[in-house]
C-alpha cells in the first residue's frame, strides 16, 4: 500500500485536533498533508505514537506523566494546552505543571491540540510574556533566569 496518508484521512485527523472547524479548508488540509509527507516526518510521528503506547503500557491509560519530570530544575517551563484538547487532555498538562517545580500553566480556550495554529496571537503573547519574565538581560546579553 501507499506510505502516504490520503487527504481524506488527514482531514479526519485534523477534525479531531482543531476546535474551530472552519479553519479546516482544502488548502489547510493540503498544507498539513504536504508537511506530513516530508521525509522523516512520518517516521517521527510513528516513533512518538509508539513511545506514547509504551508510556501507557507502563503507567496505565490515565497516567501519561513521565516519571522524570521532577528532575527538571533551575529552568523556566511553560506548559501550554488547548482547553478542548481531546488528544492530550487538560488534566495531563495540569499533572505536568504540578510535577515541574516552578512551571507556569497556560490553558488556551477554544483550542484543541494545536493552540499555536488556532489561536496564534494569544499563544505567541503567552510565550512572549513568559520569555519576558524569564530571560534576564545583563551587559547586553540574554540568559535564562531560573527564577521569575
Amino acid at each position: 500500500g501507499s506510505k502516504f496518508i490520503s487527504n481524506f484521512a488527514i482531514r479526519y485527523i485534523l477534525e479531531s485536533m482543531i476546535y474551530n472547524k472552519t479553519m479546516i479548508t482544502n488548502e489547510f488540509v493540503d498544507d498539513y498533508a504536504r508537511i506530513n509527507r516530508h521525509k522523516g516526518n512520518r517516521e517521527a510521528q510513528l516513533l512518538m505514537f509508539r513511545q506514547g503506547l509504551w508510556l501507557i503500557s507502563q503507567n496505565g491509560p490515565t497516567d501519561l506523566l513521565p516519571r522524570r519530570l521532577g528532575e527538571l530544575e533551575d529552568m523556566p517551563v511553560l506548559v501550554m494546552n488547548g482547553k478542548q484538547d481531546t488528544l492530550v487532555p487538560v488534566f495531563v498538562a495540569e499533572n505536568f505543571h504540578k510535577n515541574i517545580n516552578g512551571s507556569e500553566l497556560a490553558i488556551v480556550d477554544q483550542a484543541r491540540h494545536m493552540p499555536m495554529i488556532e489561536r496564534p496571537v494569544e499563544t505567541s503573547m503567552l510565550v512572549r510574556d513568559f520569555l519576558d519574565r524569564n530571560v534576564v538581560v545583563r551587559g547586553g546579553s540574554r540568559r535564562i533566569s531560573s527564577s521569575p
